[in-house]
């Protein structure tokens, strides 16, 4: 395994990160609310099941176009090295299977809105307008409570299930802390449940505000020092 930063022009890691997104956070109780499950009857449960993860997917991938490609890393298998993806590799799959993904907004980050754009009309077609009001105020829930000071802010960590419990998670968090510590900056999230919560503490975040009440009851806002130089 090794973690790359996303190459730039790349529309198919794009699309595949979302989907091993998609997969990771299928039981989210946010994206539960953004995305939810459909009451079809069981007989088509499998295929509405697909369904779903497909719509997730087109959000996360409206997601990943919205921020700087330069806070995009992927845990990928295989053993390149990123400076001979962009001359040497045509297809997603020679790079390796992508297993994890991590969305960071940097200290200078400003949304892109032609990337925004270019995805807007797939996610509304996938979560429709009730989605995107969903997504709406769980930024509104959250913003309020990020750190005041300049900071990296991490938007998105998720592994496949497929890959789960060999350390990739952790190794890209550390990945990316180790930026922020770089430059002598904090880290800040949102956490969205307990069990994510455990693994940032293990990163060294503390709890900065607890949502306890309304819909989005349970939201964690997180923040750690940068480490000592």
């Amino acid at each position: 395994m090794r973690i790359i930063p996303l190459p730039p022009g790349r529309p198919d890691l794009i699309d595949e990160s979302a989907r091993v997104l998609a997969a990771a956070f299928e039981r989210d109780p946010v994206v539960a609310r953004i995305v939810p499950s459909s009451s079809s009857s069981s007989s088509s449960g499998s295929r509405n099941a697909a369904d779903r993860r497909e719509r997730i997917a087109a959000f996360f991938a409206w997601g990943m176009r919205s921020v700087d490609e330069s806070g995009i890393d992927l845990a990928v298998e295989g053993d390149l090295d990123s400076d001979t993806i962009d001359s040497e590799i045509v297809g997603g799959a020679a790079i390796g299977r992508v297993l994890g993904v991590t969305l960071w907004e940097g200290p200078e980050h400003r949304p892109r809105p032609l990337g925004a754009l270019h995805g807007l009309l797939a996610a509304w077609r996938a979560i429709g307008f009730r989605g995107l009001r969903e997504d709406r105020a769980y930024e509104e829930a959250s913003a309020p409570h990020r750190p005041t000071e300049p900071h990296w802010y991490l938007v998105d960590v998720g592994v496949h299930p497929d890959a789960a419990g060999r350390g990739i998670g952790a190794a890209l968090l550390a990945h990316g802390l180790a930026r922020a510590d770089a430059a002598g900056l904090p880290a800040a999230l949102t956490s969205t449940s307990a069990g994510s919560r455990r693994l940032y503490e293990l990163q060294g975040f503390v709890t900065t505000h607890e949502t306890t009440t309304g819909p989005f009851a349970g939201l964690t806002s997180m923040r750690r020092p940068p480490a000592a130089r």
